[in-house]
C-alpha cells in the first residue's frame, strides 16, 4: 500500500514538510487534502514550512502539492539559486523564502500517511488499511473534543441538504458514547489528527531556540540568563563552558511588554484609531506576524485632482514583491450582526471597510499613480490584498456562520483585534 510519503520535522513551533520528489511519490488528491486539512486544524499553535531546497525538478505532484498548502498558509523554502525556477511553475502568490546554501538540516523522521487515505485507496487495500486503523484505534479511542467535533462536523458533516449532521457537539457526544471507540463518524478525521498530533509531539525539537542570553550588567561583568515558559532564572556556571546560539535579551523583554500595552490599550473605554495606528507603528511585530516582511504606515496616494488617499498600511509579503493594503478600525466595532434566525451577516462597520480598502485598491489600477508610487516609495502594488482589522472576538457565534461570513469576500481578510494578539502572543519564541 503506497499511497505517497513524506518527511517530517519539528523544530519548536515550526512543521517542516520535507520532500524530494526524486526519491518519493508525493500525496496527490483527498489524501492529500485530508492531510493538508487536519495539519493546518493545529495552526496557529504552529507554523507549517514545506521545504523543498533538495527539489530539482518541477513536477504536477509538487506543484498540487505547494497550492494546497498555500491555502492553509504555509510557506516554502528554498534555495535562492531555484528562486525563478520555482516562480515560472507555482502560484505567484505562493511566499517563496530563499536562503542562500542548504545548510540547515533538521532532524527528519519518516511520516506514515496511510491514515489519512482516501476512499477508493482504502477501498483498493482494505485489509492493510484496518490492520493501520486498528492500531491507532486502540491507542487513540475516546470520546471526542468540542474541538475535534468541529474539525469533522465542518468538513465531512453535511447530508444531501448541505446540513450539518449533528446540530451540537452534545446530539454526537450521545451517540459517541455508544460507540466502541468513542467516535460516532468522523473516524478518520478525528484518530488523523489524534495520530498527527501524538506524532508531532514525539518528534519536536528545541534547537533553534536558545534558552539563555548573556548580558553586561553596569559594571561591566556578563550575566548569564535563562528564559522558558516567560520567566527568567540565574544560570550557575561555576567555570564551565557553555555552548549554545545566542539570543537578544531586550527583544524578548520588548515583545513581552508590547503585549502587556497592547492589552491596556484595547480595554481603554474611548480608545481612538490613531492610538492603534502609532502603536502598530512603535511595534510593527503585531503586522510581521501576519507574514509581512516590511510595514509602511500612512503613504500618501496622491491624485491629479489634488486629492489624496491614506492607508493606514501598505505591507510586503514574506516571499513576495506585490505589496497589500491594511487598514484598522476600533475594537469596539461589531463585526457580525444577526440577520434571521440561525443566520449571520457583515456589520455596516465591516461593510465600510470593505469599501474603503476597496478605494485604495482602486488607486492602482491606474498605471500612471501606481508607477509614481513605485519610483517615490519601492512599493509595487497592483491588485492588493486587503486586510482589515476590527472588532473582538466571535463568541456566541456558530462556527459555521462564520466561516460562511470570512469566505464571502475572496479579496478581504477581516482579523479581530484578539486574534492579532493570539498570534503576536503565540509567535513569542518561549
Amino acid at each position: 500500500m503506497d499511497i505517497g510519503s513524506l518527511n517530517m520535522a519539528v523544530e519548536d513551533k515550526f512543521i517542516i514538510l520535507q520532500l524530494n520528489v526524486e526519491n518519493d511519490m508525493l500525496p496527490t488528491g483527498d489524501t492529500l487534502d485530508k492531510f493538508a486539512y487536519i495539519l493546518s486544524s493545529l495552526t496557529p499553535k504552529h507554523q507549517v514550512v514545506c521545504d523543498f531546497r533538495s527539489v530539482k525538478n518541477i513536477t504536477s505532484d509538487l506543484t498540487s502539492f505547494i497550492e494546497e498548502f498555500e491555502f492553509y498558509n504555509s510557506q516554502v523554502l528554498i534555495n535562492e539559486e531555484h528562486h525563478s525556477f520555482f516562480k515560472e511553475y507555482v502560484n505567484s502568490e505562493i511566499p517563496l523564502l530563499t536562503v542562500d546554501k542548504f545548510i540547515t538540516k533538521f532532524k527528519e523522521h519518516r511520516l506514515d500517511l496511510t491514515i489519512f487515505a482516501d476512499g477508493h485507496t482504502v477501498d483498493a487495500y482494505f485489509k492493510e488499511y484496518n490492520k493501520v486503523l486498528e492500531k491507532i484505534t486502540s491507542k487513540f479511542k475516546g470520546l471526542p473534543s468540542k474541538e475535534e467535533f468541529f474539525l469533522f462536523n465542518n468538513r465531512d458533516g453535511l447530508d444531501i441538504d448541505n446540513k450539518p449532521f449533528y446540530k451540537d457537539y452534545e446530539e454526537y457526544l450521545s451517540l459517541c458514547n455508544a460507540s466502541n471507540t468513542g467516535i460516532h463518524l468522523g473516524a478518520d478525521l478525528i484518530f488523523g489528527r489524534r495520530f498527527l498530533t501524538d506524532f508531532i509531539n514525539n518528534i519536536r525539537q528545541k534547537s533553534l531556540l536558545s534558552q539563555y542570553c548573556i548580558t553586561p550588567d553596569k559594571d561591566g561583568r556578563f550575566n548569564i540568563n535563562s528564559f522558558q515558559a516567560n520567566t527568567f532564572n540565574n544560570i550557575e556556571t561555576k567555570g564551565q563552558l557553555i555552548t549554545g546560539r545566542p539570543y537578544v535579551a531586550s527583544s524578548f523583554n520588548f515583545h513581552q511588554q508590547a503585549l502587556s500595552e497592547f492589552q491596556i490599550l484595547l480595554s481603554k473605554p474611548k480608545i481612538k484609531e490613531i492610538e492603534i495606528q502609532k502603536f502598530l507603528e512603535k511595534y510593527p511585530f503585531f503586522l510581521e506576524n501576519l507574514g509581512y516582511k516590511s510595514i509602511r504606515p500612512q503613504i500618501i496616494l496622491e491624485k491629479e485632482n489634488g486629492q489624496s488617499l491614506k492607508p493606514d498600511f501598505m505591507l510586503e509579503p514574506l516571499g513576495g514583491e506585490w505589496w497589500d493594503i491594511l487598514d484598522i478600525k476600533l475594537p469596539n466595532k461589531k463585526i457580525v450582526i444577526s440577520s434571521s434566525r440561525d443566520r449571520y451577516k457583515f456589520s455596516e462597520s465591516v461593510n465600510e471597510l470593505q469599501a474603503q480598502l476597496r478605494e485604495y485598491a482602486a488607486y492602482f489600477e491606474n498605471e500612471k499613480y501606481a508607477k509614481r508610487i513605485k519610483d517615490k516609495y519601492g512599493i509595487k502594488c497592483y491588485k492588493p490584498r486587503m486586510v482589515g482589522i476590527i472588532g473582538d472576538d466571535f463568541s456566541g457565534t456558530d462556527e459555521r456562520q462564520i466561516r460562511r461570513l470570512m469566505t464571502s469576500y475572496t479579496d478581504l481578510k477581516v482579523i479581530p483585534f484578539n486574534e492579532l494578539y493570539k498570534i503576536s502572543n503565540d509567535r513569542l519564541l518561549l
